[in-house]
């Protein structure tokens, strides 16, 4: 290779099923972790697969890492308050366990999606979204282990800051494992959260760094915000 001309590769990379769900996520975008910002102008991009592989040709850039982003407690929350306040505790019950299911349902569906992508377009890089909150402790470890070695996965997203845990939270540690002897990167979000809690700023990634020292995590936007 010319060392000239270097492959590039964009290494965050949002990616949507549809133009209605890019715009969607588009219109409920808020800049909360910097404050308030006026004129910010968005790309008149969807976020689809054609337009991303269109701008890559554009630009030049060889591969896209693309991460999944899945926050589970939002969806849960949104279900949950769509059901009808007349429901009796047992039927409520037996909402709250079929939303469960329709969550984790989701979740695989769209990372097997990303998946299926990769496979036709070898240069997007599929790194599928985690959170504890749908599948935790070692069947998340397996889910892991299978979209890796069956599906294509090349790494884990999390982005804790939305999705509400810390990045050294234990229900990860077998994750965590799983992914350090399979050699995949995590990448995770990196900055403040609304609430203050701190479950993705720099120092909530150590225990999990000192407990995994061999595991590659990428702090993404460090120094951001």
């Amino acid at each position: 290779m010319d060392m000239a001309d270097p492959i590039k590769v964009d290494s965050h990379v949002h990616l949507y099923r549809s133009k209605a769900e890019g715009q969607a996520d588009k219109d409920g975008y808020e800049i909360w972790e910097y404050g308030g910002k006026s004129g910010v102008a968005f790309s008149d991009c969807f976020g689809t697969v054609d337009e991303v592989l269109t701008e890559m040709a554009a630009a030049g850039i060889s591969k896209s890492v693309v991460v999944n982003l899945f926050v589970g407690q939002e969806i849960r929350a949104h279900m949950r308050e769509a059901l009808p306040d007349t429901l009796t505790a047992s039927a409520r019950e037996q909402a709250n366990a079929e939303i469960e299911a329709e969550i984790a349902d989701a979740l695989g569906a769209f990372n097997r999606w990303i998946c299926k992508v990769s496979r036709a377009h070898a240069e997007i890089v599929p790194f599928i979204g985690v959170d504890v909150t749908v599948l935790a402790g070692e069947p998340v470890a397996t889910y892991v282990r299978d979209m890796v070695e069956n599906h294509g996965g090349r790494g884990v997203k999390l982005h804790c800051a939305s999705q509400k845990f810390s990045m050294s939270d234990e229900r990860l540690w077998p994750m965590y494992a799983a992914c350090e002897e399979l050699g995949v990167a995590i990448i995770g979000h990196s900055g403040p959260d609304k609430g203050g809690a701190g479950f993705a700023e720099p120092r909530a990634f150590g225990e999990a760094l000192e407990a995994f020292p061999d595991l590659n995590i990428v702090l993404a936007h460090m120094g951001g915000a």
